[in-house]
């Protein structure tokens, strides 16, 4: 059975609450937990999110750990009566006890306590059990247990690297260029670096109650990358939302398709445009801020919009980047802001002009589409980094511990 997004992370004491995000929005409303309220609340454990292709598959997902005292569970988005009845049936019978269901989202104080319908839920199993569930069939089953122990310790580091792929519910793939393990959560492929995956493995060894050796786990885990997919490129057509891509050249909106290959993708939703939508009127404030920026100036605000699509659609294509003057108060830190929302905050980095001439350093900004240079002092030098980067030409990367590549 596939792992929900998250659920790897969750810490292995039993008492510990689980933060559970479903819905259309849920990944986007995750990322806002893990980065602003949970670390105000002090969690800094990443919260187990169900998407649209998810939910689509959640007879087969695992969306808490067996044994779990308590839930939290966050609507995001929409999200279909049927499916919240089919969440509380798989919460019962993991053998969580109490759970508090928030149907209008983390903001919002309105919250249904399901500690009642769980305990029916875990009676009518209860009830269906007793028809089928035999003292012989238990024997039998620890009986499997110990053999596919048994089993795991006599692998090959091939077979070990199949297990590790299962864990991740066979959604890897690599990067030709660099040699990182990416992994498909649903809505982008995210770099999953080698100490993660051996970290991984062991888990899988202790969760098997089995003793195992740094080369055993160093050698699954390299042979089991030899056999991954190459990546495929991104197309550029494509501009990743939170609950799907849009398609530039055809003018549509769909769900995420792993094949898509996205590296990057907005944590905000999309949405089609209402009737007679325009800025002026559906986002008063920002075409507030707009027209004060640029003097009420129409060709600069053109400029403008278009420098912000440029972020949002990560057209680097355009080999070009952006500078933005002007005295205290005039809105370059709300630019600023109003680019990392669009990239978002997991796509933005800091650097400065002097990271971007410096091989070592431009490793620091890989996997980033949206790089910031805040309140840039005196620069000198012919920027040969930033014109390669926004050329479009391949510059040298140099990671620690690993080879370098371009």
């Amino acid at each position: 059975m596939k792992k929900a997004p998250n659920l790897k992370h969750q810490p292995r004491d039993k008492m510990t609450e689980v933060i559970i995000f479903a819905g259309s929005d849920a990944w986007a409303h995750a990322k806002q937990w893990q980065e602003q309220d949970g670390r105000l609340a002090g969690d800094n454990v990443p919260p187990v999110w169900l998407g649209e292709q998810q939910l689509a598959e959640l007879d087969n997902l695992q969306i808490v750990p067996d044994g779990r005292y308590r839930v939290r569970l966050y609507q995001a988005g929409l999200l279909r009566p049927v499916l919240v009845n089919t969440i509380g049936q798989k919460l019962a019978a993991a053998g969580v006890r109490d759970a508090d269901y928030y149907p209008e989202g983390m903001h919002s104080q309105k919250r249904e306590n399901w500690h009642e319908y769980l305990e029916r839920e875990r009676a009518e199993l209860a009830e269906k059990k007793k028809v089928v569930e035999l003292p012989v069939k238990k024997k039998e089953r620890v009986k499997d247990d110990n053999a596919s122990s048994l089993a795991l310790n006599q692998m090959g580091a091939s077979q070990r690297g199949e297990v590790l792929l299962a864990h991740y519910g066979g959604e890897l793939a690599i990067h030709a260029d660099s040699d990182t393990v990416h992994h498909y959560n649903g809505v982008v492929w995210e770099p999953v670096q080698d100490k993660e995956l051996q970290r991984a493995m062991a888990q899988i060894f202790i969760d098997a109650e089995i003793s195992y050796s740094q080369n055993a786990i160093k050698s699954a885990v390299d042979t089991m990358k030899l056999s991954l997919p190459v990546m495929g490129n991104t197309a550029r057509n494509l501009i990743g939302f939170s609950n799907g891509v849009f398609d530039t050249r055809t003018g549509n909106f769909r769900e995420h398709n792993k094949n898509d290959w996205l590296l990057i993708a907005s944590e905000l939703p999309f949405s089609p445009p209402a009737e007679g939508e325009t800025l002026a009127t559906h986002a008063p404030n920002f075409w507030k801020w707009l027209r004060r920026s640029v003097a009420e100036n129409d060709r600069k605000a053109d400029r403008v919009l278009a420098a912000l699509f440029m972020v949002l659609a990560n057209r680097y294509d355009w080999q070009l980047f952006i500078e933005v003057t002007g005295p205290g108060g005039s809105g370059k830190s709300v630019m600023a802001e109003i680019c990392t929302m669009l990239a978002g905050k997991a796509n933005t980095v800091s650097a400065s002009m002097k990271a971007l001439e410096d091989a070592r350093e431009r490793a620091l900004v890989v996997g980033f589409s949206l790089i910031i240079m805040p309140d840039m002092t005196r620069y000198a030098g012919d920027g040969a980094g930033i014109k390669a980067i926004t050329g479009g030409d391949k510059v040298a990367i140099d990671p620690k511990h690993k080879a370098p590549y371009s």
